[in-house]
């Protein structure tokens, strides 16, 4: 979704269920973000992201929330290099998770 001064909103409602495990444990994810991108320079592009993921079975702990932020360098119409830092905010998430990626669309 655009909004003003350039910057950009986006919402992510996920629900996951899969077989976990060896044992016939099924289990049920809820995942839930929002982020807010902007252009910083040409091709450079960051982003702050609010992240959750809820898992029905787990008693302990059951959910995960995270602040990320990272860069995506566009190198050609096809070609993206990206870097972010995801941020732990619950107890079940890391302390830190930095992240490196490429993006290719053939």
């Amino acid at each position: 979704m655009k909004l003003t001064l350039d910057f950009e909103q986006g919402f992510e409602i996920a629900f996951e269920r899969g077989k976990e495990g060896e044992e016939d444990l099924y289990t049920s994810k809820w995942i839930l973000s929002s982020s807010l991108h902007h252009d910083i320079v040409k091709h450079l592009a960051g982003y702050v992201e609010l992240f959750s993921e809820h898992v029905t079975h787990k008693e302990e702990n059951p959910c995960l929330a995270t602040f990320d932020f990272g860069f995506e360098f566009e190198v050609n119409e096809d070609l993206r290099l990206d870097t972010s830092m995801a941020v732990g905010l619950t107890e079940s998430a890391d302390d830190l998770n930095p992240f490196v990626g490429v993006t290719y669309r053939f």
